[in-house]
């Protein structure tokens, strides 16, 4: 522990316990940059820096330790749920503790995935019964010996990212191929049950029966079919950059306009994130709804597209297109997506819109960030002219 370190943290001493900083620091020594609270994690996590994760199935109560609750507390906005789940990957280092009776998983570590599980519901159990802050040290203590054995690292991620993404869309496959032998098993049951055609089960049989038979070979060699994705997409002029991400694959498509009623609107610059499960569409420079050019606290709106909904960032690609995505993800056509997706982006349907295209011409920015108050959106809506006390 470095004089450098202590004295980059001195100022943590005014607001926080000397357990908490002595925390802080033995994460700064091993390399953590990031300290994060979730719901859980899946088979497929992964960070690109060192990162220590809380994991809790239970909200941690106010009045074990006022200190460490509002410390993860504010860590995410996550809250957690007694549904969430934790999927833990087989390449992981337990972290265990034996209190002279038994022996704990306090947490688990993943070299290649750049991350440290902890138990929180365990450690706050930990946190309930100390009241002399003597446990707490001791799981401290503990955590600098098991980091000092397994030697934190951070690591280059380019090689699990592909290895996860073969894995989710095996995954993928293998639920298709066992949602596919589920539906024949009741087909079969309901021919003789159910007043339905006889023909129409046959055919519906034969299709996912073949569907199967597809997916299976796909699931049998998944790696190859991830590179031929991944490199049909980087040979998409249209696209700034692609790579791995933890959700999928992400496509940089850059600054979007959209031309309407001989004016160009700057939509924002995107990002499109692809799995076999789903279609991701993030704005980085979105309009934000604030109450006044005074007060910039935003509201619960954010403008990433005229056919995205500012609320509940709900896409609405059409009845249409979204057929068609489904059937191009079910089949893995990620090229094809991409260029529906840039369509998508560069269309504006004036009657058949969340928001009017006229509010991205119609905006004011700050610190790099671009807003809209209610009277102005109000103002371009019913095609008011709008002056600087708006």
């Amino acid at each position: 522990m470095t004089t450098e370190l202590e004295n980059e943290l001195k100022d943590f001493l005014i607001d926080k316990p000397k357990l908490l900083l002595k925390f802080e620091i033995i994460l700064r020594k091993f390399g953590f940059t990031k300290v994060i609270r979730k719901l859980g994690v899946k088979f497929d996590t992964f960070f690109d820096k060192l990162t220590f994760v809380s994991y809790t199935q239970s909200y941690p109560e106010k009045s074990l330790s006022k200190e460490w609750y509002d410390y993860f507390k504010k860590l995410s906005s996550e809250s957690p749920s007694r549904f969430s789940e934790v999927e833990i990957p087989e390449e992981s280092v337990k972290f265990e503790i034996n209190n002279g009776t038994q022996t704990k998983t306090f947490g688990y570590y993943f070299r290649e995935r750049n991350y440290f599980l902890l138990n929180y519901d365990f450690f706050i159990e930990v946190v309930r019964s100390d009241t002399k802050n003597e446990l707490i040290n001791f799981f401290l203590n503990e955590f600098v010996k098991f980091g000092e054995k397994v030697k934190f690292e951070r690591v280059d991620t380019s090689q699990i990212a592909e290895k996860l993404m073969v894995l989710r869309i095996n995954k993928a496959w293998k639920k298709k191929i066992d949602d596919n032998v589920d539906r024949i098993k009741r087909n079969i049951s309901e021919i003789t049950t159910l007043e339905k055609s006889l023909f129409d089960i046959y055919s519906e049989n034969i299709i996912l029966t073949k569907e199967s038979e597809a997916y299976n070979l796909g699931y049998k060699t998944g790696t190859d079919k991830v590179r031929e994705i991944f490199s049909e997409l980087k040979n998409l002029k249209f696209l700034k950059e692609v790579l791995f991400d933890n959700d999928g694959i992400k496509l940089k498509y850059g600054d979007i306009l959209i031309k309407h009623k001989n004016k160009e609107y700057y939509i924002g610059n995107f990002d499109v994130i692809i799995s076999p499960d789903e279609i991701k569409i993030i704005n980085n420079n979105p309009l934000y709804l604030v109450k006044s050019k005074t007060d910039l606290k935003s509201t619960d709106s954010v403008f990433n597209h005229p056919h995205i909904q500012e609320y509940s960032s709900a896409i609405c690609f059409g009845s249409a297109r979204s057929n068609l995505l489904t059937k191009l993800r079910a089949d893995l056509e990620f090229g094809k997506i991409a260029r529906q997706v840039l369509l998508y982006l560069k269309s504006y349907n004036e009657g058949d819109s969340f928001n009017k295209i006229e509010i991205y011409g119609k905006f004011f920015e700050k610190d790099g960030k671009r807003y809209i108050t209610q009277t102005m959106r109000e103002k371009v809506e019913r095609g008011i002219e709008i002056n600087d006390d708006d």
